[in-house]
């Protein structure tokens, strides 16, 4: 994967259906059978650029047709692999749910409509309910 800087500043609805401001730091871009896919990175906590062993969120939902929670998964990132020139391997079965998928007593921050990637990433947990919320 490659990571292209495109700072932004966003509102999305969250989990509990307040609408919360965030900054996207860029995109993840990588390669799948020929076809180019992007996932939302976002800065979170005490976010330090500088610091090259911080780490940024990946924010995405797959495909429609996964059995995967449909209010998204995170994976994490370092800033050091970021910034490598020669990319870095993402490695999306260690995606997870957010909080939100297990419990309403949390809110999360769940991916935008632009932030989905039409294939089906079989890593983590399986889910029999398809809409939790």
């Amino acid at each position: 994967a490659r990571f292209v800087e495109e700072r932004t500043e966003v509102a999305y609805m969250a989990s509990n259906g307040e609408i919360w401001d965030d900054v996207r730091y860029g995109w993840v871009v990588f390669e799948k059978n020929g076809v180019e896919y992007k996932i939302a990175v976002y800065e979170y906590d005490e976010f330090d650029s500088t610091d090259e062993d911080a780490e940024v969120q990946l924010r995405y939902t797959d495909s429609p047709d996964s059995e995967s929670y449909t209010g998204g998964r995170y994976a994490y990132a370092k800033i050091k692999d970021l910034k490598n020139p020669e990319g870095f391997y993402l490695d999306l079965n260690r995606s997870h749910d957010p909080p939100c998928a297990y419990s309403q007593a949390y809110s999360c921050s769940l991916p935008g409509p632009d932030e989905r990637i039409d294939i089906i990433v079989e890593g983590g947990r399986k889910w029999a309910e398809r809409n939790v919320y």
